[in-house]
């Protein structure tokens, strides 16, 4: 048999030939391809986290193998492995109000398979409007930044959840169970999307309760099932809600605790100007026989989205309980919303705790809604007016000066 070649991509044709000793000679072909790539696939509009007044939007996308096969999509519990005929762009679709998940697979004759997705909210009113005007920020993150932010509008308001921040503990390989409760405060009734973005795939739903419909001043409780992974660290997760934001930050623990380990930011202290070091209180409690244990404490700092900003460790002997003030630097870290974990390593086990806490940008910010925005307008009028007399001033005085040096 020939074992040793390795192929390369694409099309072979192989001829094996025997002989005997009498000089009789036969041969046999096989022709095969090699394709071991998978297709290459975009969505090109709309762009990820963005919203539409319009619910006829379609979902275009780009793909390209030699080989293409087939393309199908799904949009979250309402259409599911929809066949897109001759691989086109998806625009036959009337989208409810809501946030939307769509998932666009594809896949080529020889069973290679790409997917992407993407997420976009279709709401009743404009999409929010940034106007954003900001000095440079220095090298390395730290000053600058700043400037006027104005947002216009947002996620959907008559839209009441609690809570908007869920905070769970647990040990690898268990189940925790969560209400998240969603009320309709508008006059008229909401039908209500929800999207699950996790780091770590721990959280889920059931898939009927992804879209459902809710009367006015109705309330409706999800449940949620946060099932543990199997190593322990922090967990995080964002659920979206008509547009509207809840954050989750899952610690996982080992089952064997021989220390409980805590860090807290006061309620106080959890929102910082950019810059500002965050205060923290980290406590250290040994559970076991033997108090008198080395172990390794991790830092880090991370967003809801999994991104690690800061990490930092130390290894030391611990001989009793121990409390002690911890503080980060955050001048790296954009305006935003973020988590501060702990890992305590000791010999068969780690404890995780983590404290939640908020960077807002220098300078000021103005957020604008129906009932605020012509008077920022109004303050943005007479600011342009104002720079517009100083330059118009400026300018006659040089033409002033200008007359005055002709005639001497």
């Amino acid at each position: 048999n020939i074992t040793a070649v390795v192929w390369s991509e694409g099309f072979h044709n192989v001829t094996v030939w025997a002989n005997d000793s009498s000089g009789n000679e036969n041969f046999s072909s096989i022709s095969f391809t090699i394709d071991s790539i998978y297709p290459d696939l975009n969505i090109t509009s709309p762009t990820n986290l963005s919203s539409s007044t319009d619910t006829g939007l379609d979902v275009n996308f780009t793909r390209s193998d030699s080989n293409l096969a087939s393309c199908w999509y799904s949009n979250d519990s309402h259409t599911v492995n929809t066949t897109i005929s001759n691989c086109a762009n998806i625009t036959s679709v009337v989208w409810s109000e809501g946030l939307h998940n769509v998932t666009v697979w594809v896949n080529d004759s020889f069973g290679n398979e790409n997917k992407t997705s993407v997420t976009f909210n279709v709401t009743e009113v404009t999409a929010p409007l940034v106007v954003t005007s900001a000095a440079p920020t220095a090298a390395g993150g730290r000053g600058g930044g700043g400037g006027v932010v104005a947002t216009i509008g947002g996620g959907d308001v008559k839209i009441r959840i609690n809570p908007t921040v869920m905070s769970v503990a647990g040990v690898i390989n268990e189940v925790n169970d969560r209400d998240l409760e969603i009320i309709n405060d508008d006059t008229k009734f909401k039908t209500v999307s929800i999207v699950i973005l996790d780091d770590g795939g721990f959280l889920s739903m059931d898939l009927s309760t992804l879209s459902f419909r809710l009367d006015p001043g109705q309330k409706n409780t999800v449940k949620l099932k946060l099932i543990a992974p199997e190593v322990p660290g922090t967990y995080s997760a964002k659920i979206y809600v008509n547009g509207e934001l809840v954050l989750i930050k899952y610690d996982v623990s080992s089952k064997e605790l021989l220390f409980d380990a805590g860090i807290v930011v006061s309620e106080d202290l959890k929102l910082l100007n950019r810059g500002d070091n965050l205060e923290s209180q980290v406590t250290l409690i040994p559970m076991g026989e033997n108090p008198r244990l080395d172990v390794t404490t991790n830092y880090a700092i991370k967003n809801f989205d999994g991104r690690t900003f800061l990490s930092e460790g130390k290894t030391f002997l611990i001989e009793g309980e121990k409390t002690f003030k911890k503080n980060f630097v955050t001048g790296n870290l954009p305006p935003g919303k973020y988590i501060v974990s702990l890992e305590l390593i000791y010999p068969n086990g780690v404890a995780v705790s983590s404290s939640h806490f908020e960077i807002k940008g220098r300078g000021f910010e103005i957020k604008i809604d129906s009932s605020n925005y012509l008077m920022v307008f109004l303050v943005l009028g007479i600011f342009i007016l104002i720079g517009f007399i100083i330059s118009e001033i400026r300018r006659y005085k040089k033409v002033k000066l200008h007359k005055v040096s002709r005639k001497r």
